[in-house]
């Protein structure tokens, strides 16, 4: 697989021989970020409530992670379309939690992928792995619309104007292989399925407000040899971006049946009790906030996520997700400022009889480059501290906080994207 991503990319990097005159353009761009930190005198430990699809994030990510991209774009000579440029990009990845720092290693194409820029119109055309226009909310790096990004392959046409919006259409291939045989287990294989991504987005509503929506298809066809029956399922999403000022919103509503409750295609056995993939669901509603003024920064979430799996647990088959949280941060000079993170994530889940919540306080000292809130590169020192429920106890940072119901953590972490 990395050696057909790097003969595409090299591809794409060669063509400007093919134009007279072109103007090439490469850029090494990255992300990477890395904690060290220790909780009660061990190793750092992350605090996440079981059943909640993501933590807040601030003081709470016990882990390194490192992308580096090559990303080549040449526009061809006079003859070629107006704005029109051909993209090449290669991004590998390494990720590794504390206390495994030899999984550090580039061993994952993350991105691979060429793209024609308006070529054959006002449009572009895509091919490869990517990451594909996901939405996330930063607060708690919580990915909620992510569907190509590990998918095997895909294509696409991107940012068509249609009536007031853009059109994108896109269609991507999954391989999910070493899956086990349920008719043999001793047999393995690899399960393929596929989704159908359509957006249309960016239509303006008025000046700051912005309508987006997105319809999911998914498809996974029968597998006799792995025991796996044909499966569907389908997912659609609306969601209102506001600017306005130095304000930003995103107010997102989605829902998502069968084989695509996960955004793109899972299995079965995705969670130990398993899917019924006829009667799985997902409902989720989230308003996620952000301000950048000259004094200070903001960001605050309220979300409400439940998944029905389709198979009885103890009490029922769904889990409940509500989330509250808030960072205020504030400037105490051009190159520094205070930041405090509060977090409580509720957790519901019938299928374990379990119901509590995981509380989370941070307070962080950054070094800047600048005053923004997403000024990298950053330097944090920062101290946390957390209290669970009762029903999850020995649930949550396990290894150090096993028969506990609080916690805390503190040290270094630093971050940067070029």
């Amino acid at each position: 697989m990395q050696k057909r991503c790097l003969i595409t990319f090299l591809c794409a990097a060669a063509a400007p021989a093919l134009y007279a005159e072109p103007l090439n353009n490469t850029q090494f761009t990255g992300y990477f970020r890395s904690t060290l930190g220790l909780s009660a005198g061990s190793h750092m430990e992350a605090f996440q409530a079981p059943g909640a699809a993501a933590k807040y994030r601030l003081g709470n990510e016990a882990d390194t992670v490192l992308e580096a991209a090559l990303d080549h774009r040449f526009t061809p000579g006079a003859n070629a379309p107006a704005n029109s440029y051909l993209q090449g990009v290669f991004m590998t990845s390494a990720y590794a939690g504390i206390g495994n720092a030899a999984d550090l290693q580039f061993d994952d194409v993350a991105q691979a992928y060429v793209k024609m820029a308006r070529y054959f119109g006002d449009f572009d055309l895509w091919a490869g792995r990517r990451y594909y226009q996901r939405k996330a909310v930063d607060i708690n790096d919580y990915f909620w619309l992510n569907t190509v990004q590990n998918a095997h392959i895909g294509a696409g046409l991107e940012d068509l104007s249609v009536g007031p919006g853009k059109f994108d259409l896109a269609v991507v291939n999954y391989e999910d292989a070493g899956v086990k045989s349920t008719l043999d287990a001793t047999q393995t294989g690899t399960l393929h399925s596929r989704l159908v991504d359509i957006r249309y987005r960016d239509i303006k509503l008025a000046d700051g407000f912005r309508l987006n929506a997105w319809i999911g298809l998914a498809q996974r066809p029968e597998d006799k040899v792995l025991g796996f029956k044909a499966r569907s399922g389908q997912g659609a999403a609306l969601w209102l971006d506001t600017n306005i000022g130095k304000s930003s919103n995103e107010l997102a509503v989605f829902s998502r049946q069968g084989i695509a409750i996960g955004g793109k295609p899972i299995r079965e056995d995705s969670i130990g009790t398993g899917y019924d993939l006829k009667k799985a669901k997902v409902f989720e509603v989230h308003d996620a906030y952000s301000l950048d003024l000259d004094t200070y920064n903001l960001q605050f979430l309220v979300l409400h996520h439940t998944e029905s799996t389709g198979i009885d647990g103890q009490k029922g088959d769904t889990i409940t997700w509500q989330s509250l949280g808030v960072r205020p941060s504030f400037y105490l000079s051009n190159l520094s400022s205070l930041a405090v993170e509060l977090g409580h994530d509720q957790v519901k889940n019938e299928l374990t009889d379990k119901n509590g919540s995981v509380d989370k306080a941070t307070l962080a000292l950054n070094l800047l480059k600048e005053k923004n809130v997403g000024a990298r590169p950053s330097l944090r020192l920062f101290v946390t501290k957390a209290k669970w429920s009762e029903d999850f106890k020995g649930l949550v940072a396990s290894s150090t906080y096993g028969d506990k119901t609080e916690g805390w953590s503190s040290g270094v972490q630093t971050e940067v994207w070029w």
